[in-house]
């Protein structure tokens, strides 16, 4: 199932939404909270493979539940559907505006273009002989002969690449921390993200500051990576191909670099 946006002219007769549920937003809301793909397939089984939903601050959403109408959105014009718009409500504070998640139309279109050439041919095969080691190291922890969760693994792998192929992260200790940082991070960002009413400081333990200040530290420590991933390039040192290095070498139209916050 996905989710996209739309102009939101008023709503008459003759602009109606998909049928839905007509309970409160706020019972839908903790109905979705407990089970969500359950809730889903309810709506679906009930309402048709197009329904509308509502949430508390989301408002209406519309969901298209069968794979030739899916493939319609995801071929749309991106004038009309404007995935950047809805990812925004939910993605934004950990993302930031300039992520290509959270933009529509020519500001994504900009941004995508500029991560095109680290995503090539020979670059990507090498991102994915990292991934194969990653992997490899983090199976030689798993247990033999009985059942284990595999999130908490793949987790680490994921992170491993994130930390070597995208910032070219490869000191243990900068490793280490960045970790930390990250983890840190992950545990906020799920509650920011998931209740948009918990974006306000309710005092010092609320989870909204203690949000900020992860995304504080995780950002103080991308921008030292930034800064010296510049001097390395401009030191002109060779092997550096992950994508941070690749992006520092990216010009928009106009010749000029990426900004720090871009990147």
């Amino acid at each position: 199932m996905e989710q996209a946006t739309l102009p939101h002219p008023p709503l008459g007769r003759s602009a109606e939404l998909p049928p839905g549920p007509r309970t409160p937003a706020a019972v839908q809301a903790l109905k979705y909270t407990r089970d969500p793909l359950g809730f889903l397939a309810k709506n679906q089984r009930r309402h048709g493979d197009i329904f509308t939903v509502r949430f508390p601050y989301f408002g209406r959403i519309v969901y298209v539940a069968r794979p030739d109408l899916v493939k319609a959105v995801f071929t749309g014009s991106p004038a009309i559907f404007h995935a950047g718009e809805a990812n925004a409500t939910v993605l934004e504070p950990a993302l930031g505006p300039n992520s290509v998640l959270t933009l529509d139309d020519e500001p994504h279109m900009r941004q995508r273009k500029l991560l095109l050439p680290p995503f090539h041919g020979e670059r990507v095969r090498r991102y994915g002989e990292l991934i194969v080691e990653a992997t490899r190291s983090e199976m030689e922890s798993w247990p033999v002969g009985e059942p284990f969760a595999m999130r908490t693994h793949t987790q680490r792998i994921t992170l491993a690449v994130i930390m070597r192929a995208v910032f070219g992260v490869h000191d243990e200790e900068r490793l280490a921390r960045f970790e930390l940082l990250i983890e840190d991070f992950s545990k906020r960002v799920g509650l920011i993200t998931t209740f948009p009413a918990l974006r306000r400081n309710f005092g010092p333990g609320s989870p909204w500051p203690r949000f900020l200040r992860a995304r504080e530290k995780l950002d103080e420590f991308i921008y030292e990576e930034i800064e010296l991933r510049r001097k390395e390039v401009e030191a002109g040192e060779e092997g550096h191909d992950d994508v941070l290095s690749l992006l520092l070498q990216a010009r928009h139209d106009d010749g000029s670099p990426m900004s720090d916050e871009e990147l």
